[in-house]
């Protein structure tokens, strides 16, 4: 599939400086300005953090695009509206705005990325009566190069359908995704990273309750979980079924949590990797060692096995090693 970027502008959103600063040319594409927007486009198709969402009719942001006619006024009304918000809403981090549209396939879409403004340290040369002094300073608004500070939306031109990556943020009090909720004002489903997390956290809560948090089953959630998504796509109930496969009730009531926590009954992945951290059981011990064994090998007892002893302890054993490194 081949992307192609039409337009891109960059707005400076800064409430220290009282005013914002607009831009009122659009941003010149080199190969590396181009790669570096192109980046994060990709990781609102590809991050499993991102969320669908649908506008709300009240929208204003929905309003704008579909007036959207020319692109540098269209980008500073999204990016004013942005900065009122900020002005309101002190706990908004400031940042700058970047917004783009570009074509895939027979699509348009148009994207809004906020660089969230973080400090870091460059040299600062002055010049005085005694000669040159080579400081240090801080500098607190250098776009991030990686990816933890920026959030983000892309919506398609065609339907209005919107893809949502941002982060909770303590607004008047409330810990809540501002992006989503006061800037683009769009209802969002669970992403596939939050609908995992949940699906996780209450089979744990029933495995408490009815299985006396028994590290066998609670392992065996994290299994059934991490296969269904190396095929490509979760399905609550087939999830469900093996997990509590005996415990009918059990099974009915997790179906029930997750249907009122918002987890779509289908989950696909569109083609992406099961996050690392679900590929490892991890084992707290009671005597202070810590463990990772990883799932494709928890099974294995030529490699590991857990073993239940007559006095009630258990004992693992780590079979057939042929070399020991020392970790992190």
């Amino acid at each position: 599939m081949e992307l192609t970027i039409d337009n891109a502008i960059l707005h400076i959103l800064d409430t220290g400086a009282t005013l914002p600063v607009f831009s009122t040319e659009e941003l010149e594409l080199n190969e590396k300005i181009y790669e570096y927007i192109l980046k994060h486009i990709d990781r609102l198709f590809e991050d499993q953090s991102v969320k669908t969402g649908k506008f709300i009719e009240s929208s204003k942001v929905k309003e704008m695009i579909l007036a959207f006619e020319d692109f540098i006024a269209g980008s500073t009304q999204l990016a004013d509206h942005m900065f009122k918000l900020m002005i309101r809403y002190g706990e908004i981090p400031d940042g700058d705005l970047l917004v783009a549209k570009f074509t895939l396939e027979d699509d348009s879409f148009l994207v809004i990325l906020k660089f969230n403004y973080k400090e870091g340290y460059t040299h600062y040369v002055d010049y005085g009566e005694r000669g040159t002094h080579n400081k240090i300073v801080v500098n607190r608004v250098m776009l991030p190069e990686g990816q933890r500070n920026v959030e983000g939306a892309l919506i398609n031109l065609k339907d209005l359908s919107i893809r949502v990556l941002e982060k909770e943020y303590n607004i008047e009090g409330e810990k809540m995704p501002y992006f989503s909720e006061l800037f683009l004002e769009c209802n969002t489903d669970l992403s596939i990273k939050e609908s995992i997390r949940v699906m996780s956290k209450v089979a744990k809560d029933l495995t408490k309750i009815y299985y006396d948090e028994d590290f066998e089953k609670v392992s065996q959630i994290k299994e059934v979980i991490y296969e269904d998504m190396d095929d490509g796509v979760i399905q609550l109930e087939e999830v469900a079924e093996k997990i509590f496969d005996s415990h009918p009730q059990v099974r009915m009531e997790y179906m029930e949590k997750l249907q009122e926590a918002g987890v779509r009954e289908v989950i696909h992945l569109e083609g992406r990797e099961p996050e690392k951290k679900l590929g490892v059981h991890k084992f707290k011990i009671d005597n202070g060692i810590k463990l990772d064994i990883p799932v494709e090998i928890y099974r294995n007892k030529d490699i590991v096995e857990f073993i239940n002893n007559p006095d009630g302890t258990i004992s693992i054993m780590i079979k057939n090693i042929s070399e020991i490194k020392q970790g992190n």
